[in-house]
């Protein structure tokens, strides 16, 4: 496999795992707020906006960055470790609520709240990490080729709409039946360390 193709292949599992992630929380923040399509709400407005975020802030630093695809392997490694602990991390946050925090409170009202709250910071610093994949490959991607800066980000682009397609159906029809939503979850981290894996294989 060629240096090039390695990139593009990482960026194509970096999509199908974010996509697989907006799946999954959307399934597990369905079972805490109860009720799935304010949890779809919930995971898309964060995930959006989280991205959006992420995206911002590193856009301008990629193009300083002396090497933004080794930044862009760290911020797949960050994925993949949220990956592997996300499961655990929820049923701990979501069992502390009910044990420790609802019932000191008495107003309903406040209990949504938090609730609320707590789920979208389960999912916050997730989505602002993979906003920044975006900026960082693509930089990668135009220095690679700097006579054709525009095609590196077209690419990108491409590759990470195509992995996010794939990515919503491997969730919805192969990945949640087959390995149920931890083992999912773990699928997506494996996507992520993939993902890491060919790029460093390109910059050596």
């Amino acid at each position: 496999m060629t240096p090039s193709l390695s990139l593009r292949t990482a960026f194509l599992c970096s999509g199908i795992a974010g996509l697989v992630y907006e799946v999954l929380w959307s399934r597990y923040l369905g079972l805490y707020v109860g009720h799935s399509a304010y949890a779809q709400v919930l995971v898309l407005t964060v995930y959006l906006g989280g991205m959006a975020v992420g995206s911002m802030a590193v856009a301008d630093v990629s193009r300083r960055l002396r090497f933004p695809l080794r930044w862009y392997v760290g911020a797949e490694l960050a994925l993949a470790l949220f990956g592997l602990a996300f499961h655990t991390v929820f049923v701990a946050a979501t069992n502390w609520s009910y044990d420790s925090v609802f019932p000191v409170i008495a107003n309903a009202s406040w209990v949504g709240s938090i609730r609320w709250a707590l789920a979208g910071a389960l999912i916050l610093p997730q989505a602002m990490i993979l906003g920044t994949t975006f900026p960082l490959m693509a930089a990668g991607l135009v220095r690679r080729d700097l006579e054709h800066p525009g095609a590196g980000v077209a690419e990108a682009y491409t590759l990470n709409t195509l992995g996010g397609a794939l990515g919503v159906l491997l969730a919805g029809f192969v990945f949640i039946g087959a390995f149920g939503l931890p083992g999912t979850s773990v699928a997506a981290a494996v996507l992520n360390l993939v993902a890491a894996g060919l790029v460093v294989f390109a910059l050596r």
